[in-house]
């Protein structure tokens, strides 16, 4: 059977770009013909359309034979798969009702709730095609209506540990992409590599950076799944940073299922600092501590064309050439010719070329750390010291 609908409503329903499927009728409570006309809509997934993991099903119902104020006619809607619900279908779950102001314009209703929604879960379903079976209920029972659906198999899992989000960074720099990655489809950890990819998907416009070391131990993420084949599911890669300009920058870290072939990717940002700041010592770069050494920063870490001048590199020629018009150089930085005591504010004295807090000698530097020729440097390191543009730290 096929509900009635009002040629009127058709043609409102269409300028909303609606498409209204054919419903079923189950076996009716014994009202009249055209007591009930209820149009069950499912917005997403469309027909056809790949899922994949957790999917969030959505759409809207409404009795327009019983529909009327705050009431769309339809007491429930439920959601089954590849079946109907007395012939095997396998529950998906109960919808929540949600408002749809559009819906409401169509049908002159107000503030009824006739949108619904439900998330589901299509990860340990089977990889193939599939059917969606939505229903509504109504006075005189419930009505169906059915989606197809292609549901993909789930991508694999990529956590990264390092480097942190938004972490600064610095030409010649070596830092360490490192995380785990695995597939429950498996089998075993049901990933064999990983690749790094920088500002950019990969066939994208991404720069292939190299592919990491995958097999470290993770017994940490193994004891967590209860899945002892996921000891070897860590990955390691060491980069020298290259060829990327100043700023923030995206990496891109891939790994591929075994089971479905599938590539799958996180992203992490990072912040590559200037050329003319000086690159933080060779080791760890999450959490330095105070009792990490500074020494041997003097010109090694400075670029061609750049010495080591008060806790930065900065050009040789900077008194003539590479300070921005209105500046000079002045004690490793650009400074306006006019700066003095007058130019600083409150609390602040003028000092080699800047303007810094008056207890600087003293109190404003944190623990480990003197001040010296206007910046904080740490103490035994003999005046050496970078400065973060992206962390405003100094070593």
């Amino acid at each position: 059977m096929r509900p009635y609908m009002h040629p009127a409503l058709w043609c409102a329903l269409a300028a909303l770009g609606f498409f209204v499927v054919a419903l079923t009728l189950a076996p009716s409570t014994g009202a009249g013909e055209n007591s009930c006309q209820p149009i069950v809509i499912v917005d997403q997934p469309t027909a056809n359309a790949t899922v994949q993991g957790s999917t969030t099903l959505a759409g809207w119902a409404v009795d327009q034979g019983d529909a009327t104020g705050s009431d769309t006619g339809i007491l429930d809607v439920v959601v089954y798969r590849d079946g109907e619900a007395s012939a095997g279908g396998v529950l998906v779950g109960r919808t929540t009702k949600v408002a749809r102001p559009d819906v409401d314009v169509v049908f002159a209703l107000g503030g009824a709730l006739a949108g619904w929604t439900l998330g589901a879960d299509f990860g340990s379903v089977t990889a193939g095609s599939h059917t969606l079976y939505v229903y509504a209920l109504t006075q005189c029972g419930w009505f169906t209506t059915t989606v197809p659906i292609v549901v993909l198999s789930p991508p694999a899992e990529i956590q990264l540990d390092s480097p942190a989000s938004g972490q600064a960074v610095a030409t010649g720099q070596q830092i360490v992409v490192a995380g785990w990655a695995a597939d429950r489809a498996g089998p075993g950890t049901g990933v064999d590599a990983v690749h790094v990819y920088a500002d950019g998907p990969a066939g994208a416009g991404g720069i292939m950076l190299g592919a990491a070391n995958y097999g470290p131990a993770r017994d940490d993420v193994a004891a967590a799944v209860g899945k002892t084949e996921w000891t070897t599911s860590g990955f390691e890669f060491r980069w020298t940073v290259s060829g990327l300009a100043p700023g923030p920058h995206t990496l891109y870290v891939y790994a591929p299922s075994t089971a479905s072939g599938q590539w799958s990717y996180r992203t992490v940002d990072i912040g590559v600092a200037a050329d003319n700041i000086a690159a933080p010592p060779a080791g760890p770069t999450p959490g330095r501590t105070t009792g990490e050494s500074g020494t041997g920063t003097y010109g090694a870490t400075c670029g061609p064309g750049y010495v080591y001048s008060s806790g930065r590199c900065v050009s040789p020629g900077g008194a003539t050439g590479s300070c921005p018009a209105g500046y000079l150089y002045q004690n490793g930085t650009c400074i306006s010719p006019g700066a003095g005591p007058s130019s600083c504010g409150p609390g602040y004295v003028y000092s080699s070329g800047r303007c810094i807090p008056t207890g600087s000698a003293t109190g404003s530097c944190p623990p480990g750390y003197v001040y010296l020729n206007g910046t904080c440097v740490r103490v035994g390191s003999g005046g050496c010291g970078y400065v973060n543009p992206y962390a405003n730290r100094v070593c």
